[in-house]
């Protein structure tokens, strides 16, 4: 006896064993359906003497029917049901179902990333407990790894079974009797199919089939087929590549019209003229379209009593047959039904077997997501401040469904954002940054294309517009770089601003980080550098436009007004020639009206109605590299502190119209030099000479007066003189001695070159001794510094009191030496400060405040009351000018000393007496001047006196006033000279 004969008695068909149950059960009857590419069940009802057996002794356990006529299906119970109950016995009914068929009870929404759909069943498989002996890859071409495979609210059974019905995967079950379990074949062709099974056709006699294996009752239907399958999809990735592919199977079905699939989809078109396309091409899905409509071309159905038929046989009836059949039947559907007394009845269905195709699972449609899906930009880097992106700019989100723990930044592929505008080089541009929610819409409602179709607040990113600004509208980025545009009637306006430089564009209502008003109009501004370039032109006016309308280019009153300046220009200079006098160029200013200005031709023009100043707080240059013009209908004033040069490299010409040409000197000399020409004077009235001194004529050559008609030549060894009536001399004496001359005062004459480069002639020296005094005001002495203004002489004193004392003369009418004297003190350069008080009665003052004579470093911080109460008291320009010397000196410290020098160099009896006292206050002191830091300020009247009649002054105060001789440290020797010594 074989095993097999173990399990059936004489009368029993049927056995079902239940692994690891006490549960015997007795087969009654059953049902089972079998077919390609889905799980198998059985239903199975039995009676047992158990009349109360608990699920649990059944319900995921493993069982197997076996059949005495060989036949064996090895599944799991998944169902039982309890039918009813007798005095003998109980009646039950279980399902026994593929091991495939569990997973049914796992739904999922998952996201699988560059795996192939082999690859993806396989895991999913593996997940569920099967092994490599329980499956099993038959296939014949090789898959592509795919960006993304979505299982989306889909059972584990669903999901594999729509993406293996995607590529045309079938699978069918084959039975391991070894291991009594159930195991899978995955395959793609015909070459998988199982053959060489073959059974006699033969017609049963009544209800007998004589018990020997056949087919029967035999029924076919064909059906018209769609003769090509054209499919048609859009690749982003190569967006002008055509995707179009168009096939029709070989086959010997009727057929006609075309299927036309769009969006497959698919990344490439492959050749539609292979009979193997590429894979997952155009053309691969549409060959899988036509072979599904050639399944459907012709069906078969048949009965049988042969227990081993199955699902992927390819069954060839043997004998007289429909000569369409001749090839063999492809299994695809079989039915079973037996009973305890009753033989097994089989119900097979099919097609016909061809090489030319193969059979391919029915499509199941992928789910659609109709909607959204929220997401949240990912990044490599956890808060990353920037955008992680790829080539194309695509984005890696973390959607919200996925569970699986990826590394940051690859949760998900790379997805396009829509955007509302978008071209080559062109479009909006608004980089996400990790953690940004977006919302994952689907082409089509398709889960495998996927792109972000905007960005959300949330409560980790709220939205900056809200009921407390509603008003506003703010495009801003991640570093604050912003367009905001306020809406509030009356307030508004617009910032385009970035964090660097704080630069920024302000236009209309302008506000501060508070909201509150700084300003109106517009503003532009930065701490950075600044540049307005316009190639063509550049016009900027004060004038008004109303409303803004009017031409953006309309210059017509700037225009009206420089027009109107150059006729005014063109009399003067009409006027000029007829003067002879030197002509201006008025031509090239109205070439430049003209070419330039009126078209604004690479021009700048600068308009205002009611004026335009320029300010610098340093140094500010016009250049021009032709002409520069300056008109005005009124007057032109220049003024300076300094000095005022101006170098022509050609001639210059001043001509006065109607009025007077005045130039004039309030302290230095006039000098006026032809040094290589002539010079002419010409008046039609009368020219007068004068001078409160000498005037001297000097001619190297000779000299000629002419006066009506006479005249008088002076040369060399020569007087020559003639008139036309007499000559009359009028003098009290006539002296004649040996012959004399003088040698005239000649200006050496100077050499300028005419291609006129840049020089200072000007000396930075100043009259100074080694160790102690200079002097810095050009009159101070026989050879004069001349300094073209103040900061060079304020330069000059800082060198002189670096060194030594420094000596400096007052003018009240130019104040230049007390502005040098402010700086220097403001610059810590002063350590001692002496000032002539002339003033009796605010010296007496002094005196009297402090109740004694001051001594030593006379320290007025206390007087400050005093001294403004005398200056209130009295506003005299010297006093005003002593009180903010005194406080700036006192404010940092300085050592003031008073001192009355008119009355040391004057020598008068009657002031030596009246002052002595304050004689002795002044010179009762023990500071030296020696030594660098020393500063002292007299009068300018006394300055060039100073050193003598300070000295002869000093030994004529010491005899009339014996008292100062004991009070006094200062002896004649120890007056300041110019050429050094001590005080």
């Amino acid at each position: 006896m074989d095993n097999r004969s173990a399990f059936f008695d004489g009368q029993t068909r049927y056995f079902l064993e239940i692994n690891g149950s006490a549960v015997k059960p007795d087969v009654l009857r059953f049902r089972g359906r079998e077919a390609l590419s889905e799980p198998f069940r059985w239903d199975i009802g039995f009676t047992s003497r158990n009349t109360n057996i608990p699920p649990e002794e059944v319900l995921m356990k493993y069982a197997s029917l076996r059949m005495r006529n060989g036949k064996n299906v090895h599944g799991i119970v998944t169902r039982l049901e309890w039918l009813s109950t007798s005095k003998d016995q109980s009646h039950y009914r279980l399902t026994l179902s593929s091991r495939l068929a569990l997973l049914e009870h796992t739904r999922q929404c998952a996201v699988f990333q560059n795996q192939s759909v082999p690859e993806v069943v396989e895991q999913v498989l593996r997940k569920h407990g099967l092994e490599g002996a329980d499956f099993e890859f038959r296939l014949e071409r090789a898959y592509p790894s795919r960006e993304i495979i979505t299982q989306w609210q889909e059972t584990d059974l669903q999901f594999i079974q729509r993406i293996l019905s995607e590529v045309g995967i079938y699978w069918r079950t084959e039975m391991d009797d070894v291991r009594g379990l159930d195991t899978y074949i995955f395959a793609d062709s015909q070459l998988h199919y199982q053959f060489d099974v073959q059974l006699p056709y033969s017609e049963p006699s009544g209800l007998f089939d004589g018990a020997a294996e056949s087919v029967w009752d035999v029924r076919t239907w064909h059906n018209v087929a769609t003769g090509t399958v054209t499919t048609r999809d859009y690749n982003y990735r190569t967006a002008t590549t055509p995707m179009n592919a168009t096939v029709s199977v070989r086959n010997d079905a009727v057929t006609t019209g075309e299927h036309y699939r769009y969006a497959a989809p698919y990344r490439e078109a492959g050749d539609d003229a292979s009979p193997e396309p590429e894979t997952e091409s155009g053309a691969f899905y549409a060959r899988l379209y036509h072979e599904r409509e050639l399944n459907r071309s012709a069906r078969i159905h048949l009965f049988s009593n042969a227990a081993h038929l199955s699902p992927g046989q390819v069954l060839e009836p043997q004998g007289n047959v429909i000569t369409d059949l001749k090839e063999g039947i492809v299994l695809t559907l079989v039915t079973y039904r037996g009973a305890r007394d009753s033989r097994l009845h089989v119900s097979a269905r099919g097609m016909p077997y061809s090489e030319r195709y193969c059979f391919r699972p029915a499509e199941i449609p992928r789910p659609v997501i109709p909607g959204t899906l929220p997401a949240r930009i990912e990044s490599r880097e956890k808060n990353d401040i920037y955008a992680h992106l790829d080539g194309q700019g695509r984005y890696r989100v973390k959607m919200d469904f996925d569970r699986e723990g990826t590394e940051p930044g690859y949760g998900y592929l790379w997805l396009r954002m829509a955007k509302p505008c978008a071209g080559e080089t062109l479009g909006w541009h608004m980089p996400l940054i990790d953690g940004t929610e977006v919302a994952i819409a689907y082409s089509n409602g398709d889960i495998d294309l996927p792109y972000i179709a905007y960005a959300l607040h949330d409560a980790e990113h709220p939205d900056p517009v809200n009921r407390d600004n509603h008003t506003r509208n703010i495009l801003r980025t991640s570093a604050n770089s912003k367009l905001r545009m306020e809406d509030r009637r009356g307030e508004e306006h617009i910032k385009l601003a970035t964090e660097y430089g704080k630069t920024q564009l302000n236009s209309g209502h302008l506000v501060d980080s508070q909201g509150q008003l700084r300003g109106k109009g517009t503003e532009l501004r930065t701490d950075e550098w600044g540049t307005l370039r316009a190639g063509k032109g550049l016009f900027v006016a004060a004038d008004a436009q109303a409303k803004a309308q009017g031409e953006a280019l309309d210059m017509d009153v700037a225009l009206k007004e420089i027009d109107r300046l150059n006729q005014q220009l063109q009399q003067l200079e009409n006027a000029a020639e007829r003067a002879q006098a030197l002509k201006a160029d008025i031509d090239s200013q109205r070439q430049m009206f003209e070419q330039r200005l009126k078209p604004l031709n690479e021009a700048v023009l600068f308009s205002a109605p009611e004026g335009i100043a320029l300010t610098s707080g340093e140094d500010m240059q016009l250049a021009a590299g032709q002409n520069l013009a300056v008109n005005a209908g009124g007057d032109i004033s220049t003024g300076t502190m300094g000095n005022l040069t101006a170098l022509v490299g050609e001639r210059l010409g001043l001509f006065a119209r109607t009025g007077q040409l005045s130039v004039k000197s309030g302290e230095g000399p006039v000098d006026v030099q032809a040094q290589n020409g002539s010079m002419r004077l010409f008046a039609k009235k009368k020219l007068m000479l004068s001078s409160a001194c000498d005037i001297s004529f000097a001619g190297k050559k000779r000299i000629t007066l002419i006066g009506g008609g006479s005249y008088l030549r002076l040369e060399a060894g020569k007087i020559e003189y003639g008139t036309t009536a007499s000559y009359i001399r009028k003098v009290k004496r006539t002296m004649a001695a040996a012959a004399m001359s003088i040698e005239p005062p000649m200006i050496k004459e100077s050499e300028v070159p005419s291609d006129l480069p840049g020089q200072d002639n000007l000396s930075d020296s100043v009259c100074k001794s080694d160790d102690v005094v200079g002097v810095v005001e050009s009159f101070f002495s026989d050879d004069p510094v001349q300094l073209d203004s103040v900061q060079r002489k304020r330069n000059a004193a800082e060198e002189i009191i670096k060194n030594g004392t420094l000596l400096l003369g007052e003018d009240h009418q130019h104040p230049d030496s007390r502005e040098v004297l402010l700086d220097l003190i403001a610059g810590g350069k002063v350590n001692k400060l002496f000032l002539e008080i002339s003033d009796y009665n605010l010296r007496n003052r002094f005196v009297e405040m402090k109740g004694k004579p001051p001594e030593n470093s006379v320290q007025w911080a206390d007087t400050k009351e005093l001294i403004d109460s005398l200056v209130g008291s009295s506003e005299t320009e010297n006093r005003v000018k002593m009180s903010d010397l005194i406080h700036s000196a006192l404010a940092k410290g300085i050592d003031v000393y008073p001192m009355d020098l008119a009355c040391v160099a004057g020598g008068h009896r009657q002031a030596m007496r009246r002052r002595n006292i304050h004689m002795g206050n002044v010179y009762k002191t023990e500071a030296t001047v020696n030594e660098p830091g020393v500063a002292i300020l007299v009068g300018d009247d006394h300055l060039k006196t100073f050193p003598a009649q300070a000295a002869s002054g000093f030994m004529r105060a010491q005899q009339e006033v014996p008292s100062l001789t004991d009070c006094c440290s200062l002896s004649p020797e120890q007056v300041l000279r110019f050429d050094g010594g001590e005080i």
